[in-house]
């Protein structure tokens, strides 16, 4: 009867692991996506660094675990805002879920930064005031970050991405 509540147990808390992580997209609100751990087919989230105030130092960060070894990671401020998004992995994760309304602006910068069409191995970067993209890498091995540097909880340095 033991072994059945702690399987029962280990069973209820992996599923609020799923339940809890609300995932959405870098500016978004994770209260008012869906679950974006079910649309990129996660088989682990983990809440890494929680928030516990509203100190304008606090942020949370929540880690999604895909299939293929693929890691995306999602950085929320105090505020609610999902400020960065990082990923790293054998290929890219869905990027107009993770980028959400950012998506169409980088790939739209991207395109006129590539008018030749041939991009080579250089990596793939957008700076703007409000927003900044880095990704780079070869099938097999990617690795990324979006992030929107106003939104920044205080003290908050890249180094922490």
């Amino acid at each position: 009867m033991a072994l059945k509540l702690n399987i029962c147990s280990a069973v209820a808390v992996v599923l609020c692991l799923f339940e809890c992580a609300a995932w959405a997209g870098l500016g978004d609100r994770p209260d008012s996506a869906q679950s974006e751990g079910s649309r990129l087919s996660a088989h682990h989230a983990v809440t890494v660094r929680e928030a516990v105030s509203s100190d304008p130092q606090a942020y949370s960060v929540y880690q999604l675990e895909m299939d293929n070894n693929l890691t995306v990671k999602e950085f929320v401020n105090s505020s609610g805002t999902v400020f960065a998004v990082e990923w790293s992995g054998p290929y890219q994760p869905n990027q107009k879920l993770i980028l959400s309304t950012y998506f169409d602006r980088i790939q739209q910068s991207v395109k006129s930064s590539n008018q030749n069409g041939y991009r080579g191995r250089r990596p793939t970067i957008v700076e703007s005031d409000d927003l900044v993209y880095k990704t780079s890498g070869h099938p097999g091995h990617f690795i990324g970050q979006a992030y929107l540097p106003k939104e920044f909880p205080t003290g908050f340095t890249l180094g922490s991405l």
